[in-house]
């Protein structure tokens, strides 16, 4: 009798800590919620706590039995249907603005956050609060969503979106891009009630969002166009009459918007994880912009696939060029304006076969867009830095500048092997200086320049490229720690013609001077320009006055020594004679 006794108080001290446990946890729910609900696989309330009464106008009592999709507002339950659903997959799903019918009208606007939990029985916990949840994601720098819609903006949304791409690819998951185009949305919402209007955008928001991979990876791009990327098995026609529709209720059901949209494979073929979603990511900026008329909405449907597909094609012609190398180095000089001597050379890429671009800069320029520029920088370097080192080796010692982009500077994984590839030709100190580029804005200038110093330390020059051609030029010149600024031409070409300009170049050189910077003028022409930066204080010029770009260093060497005769190619020796 005693053993029974104790058998039965242990199991009911079992089921107290059971309960106090429940107990815990539902107020800790309730710490975030206002209302609580279980529901069982065919969504009927087995369970519910909360200001039920306040809120939807019924007690729990009255709510247990009943199905959570017979209770709620007619206009929701297709959307709450197909969340609840998703739910099922096993991922936290969430609804902003989901309304109850009451005596006295629609219920206040509550916000749904839900899981389904297979263990449990296959129960659905569903909490509900009055107002909004916090965004999907949330405070995480460089996350922007649209205020209207809650949807990323363009930029979030292409880099977010490549990274599920690379992830969907890695794991063979088929996945599709639908791009909406929803016309006349806009005037459309100016007729609503500024209340009405603010809850359509939200709701077309929640709705791409609950159809998007892992429930948050849609995006509004200007104007009224929408990007969402979701499994292959989404009925994108079924979503675009959803979206139709609750245009139409917001207009009292007498007139909806117009809603296009096409669907596409984003898993370029013969293309890496990685580039696949660089591709996805330039191709959005192209669509954003709307600068081509190829992404026009009204080819829409065949520019997006063609601007895909042809980006697809030109990173992989430009990976074949850094794989191969299959670029040559040209070399143009820069001269001390002083002795008219050639006191460095800048190192130029000459593509062998072109790769399907037009020239060196647009190849350059695409290459940033695109994210491999790092790995051609890095091509570039080794190239070069192999060439000086055997120069060297042969007695032929050169000075060299090699262009990085700003772009690189920021790629760690560039950094590091930038870094290394100085270590091991260290005995280059002094005869290498990198130009950075200011065709790629810099984000982070105080990571930069650390670098930048790190390299200067063991015996690299720096020099600030097409210095005065970008708005940021003297924040970077005052961010960053260089040896040399090289002056746009600009600034050169507009000298020759006004007093004004002459003005910025001397106030530039002055500058610089002051900094200890020395100063390189582009675009030197001709013999009165040369006189005009000298006077300006400029100290070195480069430019087609002291030659164009060669693949042969040999014809600026050998020309520079020449003093008995004068050729009539190099105009510039005539001064050298004469100096």
């Amino acid at each position: 009798m005693v053993k029974h006794r104790a058998k039965d108080d242990k199991e009911e001290s079992q089921i107290a800590a059971l309960r106090a446990e429940r107990d815990r946890f539902v107020a800790f729910a309730f710490c975030a919620v206002d209302i609580l609900f279980e529901l069982d696989s065919s969504f009927q309330i087995t369970f519910v706590r909360g200001e039920t009464e306040a809120l939807i106008g019924l007690t729990p009592d009255e709510l247990l039995g009943r199905t959570i999709v017979g209770i709620i507002d007619e206009a929701d339950r297709d959307r709450l249907v197909a969340l609840i659903q998703r739910a099922s997959a096993g991922m936290r799903v969430e609804m902003h603005d989901l309304h109850f019918p009451s005596p006295d009208g629609v219920s206040p606007a509550l916000s749904l956050i839900g899981y389904y939990l297979p263990d449990l029985r296959g129960r659905y916990f569903i909490g509900m609060r009055l107002g909004a949840y916090p965004p999907r994601i949330a405070c995480q720098e460089g996350i922007v969503r649209d205020t209207e819609s809650g949807l990323f903006d363009t930029e979030t949304f292409a880099g977010l979106s490549a990274e599920r791409l690379r992830e969907a690819i890695e794991i063979d998951t088929d996945f599709k891009l639908t791009l909406f185009d929803l016309e006349d949305l806009a005037k459309f919402r100016r007729r609503l009630d500024p209340k009405v209007r603010s809850v359509l955008l939200t709701q077309i928001g929640e709705l791409l969002l609950n159809n998007s991979l892992d429930g948050d990876s849609a995006g509004r791009f200007s104007g009224e166009q929408y990007g969402l990327i979701h499994e292959a098995a989404l009925d994108v026609e079924d979503l675009r009459d959803k979206i139709s529709d609750l245009a139409r209720y917001a207009g009292t059901r007498r007139e909806g918007v117009s809603v296009e949209s096409v669907t596409m494979d984003l898993n370029q073929k013969g293309l890496a994880p990685a580039d696949s979603a660089k591709a996805l990511t330039y191709t959005l900026e192209k669509f954003r912009s709307q600068k081509s008329d190829v992404l026009s909405i009204d080819s829409l449907k065949d520019g997006f696939e063609a601007v895909m597909a042809e980006t697809s094609m030109r990173i992989t012609g430009a990976r074949n060029i850094v794989a191969s190398q299959a670029f040559d180095i040209a070399f143009q000089p820069i001269v001390d304006l002083d002795t008219l001597k050639i006191h460095h050379f800048e190192a130029l890429a000459r593509l062998n076969h072109g790769g399907g671009h037009e020239s060196p800069f647009e190849f350059i320029r695409f290459a940033e867009e695109v994210g491999i520029i790092n790995d051609f920088d890095l091509a570039m370097c080794k190239r070069v830095m192999g060439w000086i080192d055997k120069n060297s080796k042969a007695g032929k010692d050169y000075s060299v500048a090699i262009n990085l982009s700003g772009k690189s500077m920021t790629n760690q994984a560039f950094v590091d092997d930038l870094v290394e590839l100085t270590k091991i030709h260290h005995s280059l100190k002094g005869q290498i200086l990198f130009e950075l580029t200011e065709s790629a804005s810099i984000d982070n200038l105080e990571t930069v320049n650390n670098v930048i110093q790190g390299l200067r330390q063991n015996g690299m020059r720096f020099c600030l490229d097409d210095f005065g051609s970008g708005e940021a030029a003297f924040h970077y010149l005052r961010a960053m720690d260089v040896d040399m600024v090289k002056i746009d031409g600009i600034y050169v070409r507009e000298a020759l013609t006004t007093t004004k300009d002459q003005y910025f170049l001397r106030a530039i050189s002055g500058l610089a001077n002051d900094l200890n910077i020395d100063t390189v003028a582009e675009m030197v022409e001709d013999e009165n320009t040369v006189g005009l930066i000298r006077d300006c204080g400029v100290r070195f010029g480069q430019g087609y006055f002291f030659g164009r770009p060669s693949l042969d260093i040999n014809e600026f060497v050998s020309g520079e020594k020449e003093s008995s005769e004068i050729d009539s190619a190099k105009p510039w020796l005539r001064l050298v004679k004469e100096n």
